[in-house]
């Protein structure tokens, strides 16, 4: 308890006071933290971009949504770090919901690039999701549209062909309706197009 106290002593003289007097560093009841008014984190930074782009209240689009997303996806360095030695059960949830906004970030922002014929923040955007997360439909279906409008078939092929393969040896299962119907009008539609004209 004596280390401890001297241990919350020192970081508040590190620290020193906020410019109102305040103390960067809290106690309260037997919890110890950081007064999140005058704290900056990524993790912080990127909950406000994020809530910005996804709640859309400052009727952000067009370039603006781009390069907000664009902002998302440089903060994101990966999953949320899940500590040793406790209860990992709220950063395993916090994990979950940090990737889920990361990703909805990211199809939101391809979408909004496509729009604006920028195909090179759009594929920016959707391979960064796809790194993150392969299994998630709506990202497969993202970056498939994205890849379609820059005329990059193969690309599409290889993308379903391995999200099927991941679905089979992880779940046992198949893509979604709307995924298929995507990929037969992207790919094996344009094939018979193709065909009948020759």
């Amino acid at each position: 308890r004596n280390n401890l106290y001297s241990t919350i002593s020192r970081l508040r003289s590190a620290l020193g006071p906020t410019p109102d007097g305040k103390s960067c560093v809290l106690i309260q009841n037997e919890c110890i933290g950081l007064n999140g008014d005058y704290v900056k984190t990524d993790v912080r930074l990127f909950d406000q971009i994020s809530r910005e782009v996804l709640g859309n209240r400052t009727g952000a689009r067009g370039p603006h949504l781009v390069e907000l997303c664009l902002k998302i996806e440089q903060l994101y360095a990966g999953p949320l770090h899940v500590p040793n030695g406790c209860n990992p059960t709220y950063f395993l949830r916090m994990r979950r919901i940090m990737q889920s906004k990361y990703i909805d970030c990211m199809i939101k922002g391809a979408n909004a690039a496509l729009e604006e014929n920028d195909l090179q923040s759009a594929i920016w955007l959707a391979e960064s999701g796809l790194r993150q997360e392969t299994a998630r439909e709506d990202m497969v279906r993202c970056a498939m549209h994205v890849y379609s409008a820059a005329g990059r078939r193969r690309d599409i092929v290889e993308l379903y062909s391995g999200h099927m393969h991941h679905l089979r040896e992880q779940v046992n299962g198949v893509p979604e309706p709307e995924t298929r119907r995507l990929y037969e009008r992207l790919v094996e539609g344009r094939l018979n197009r193709v065909l009948v004209e020759r």
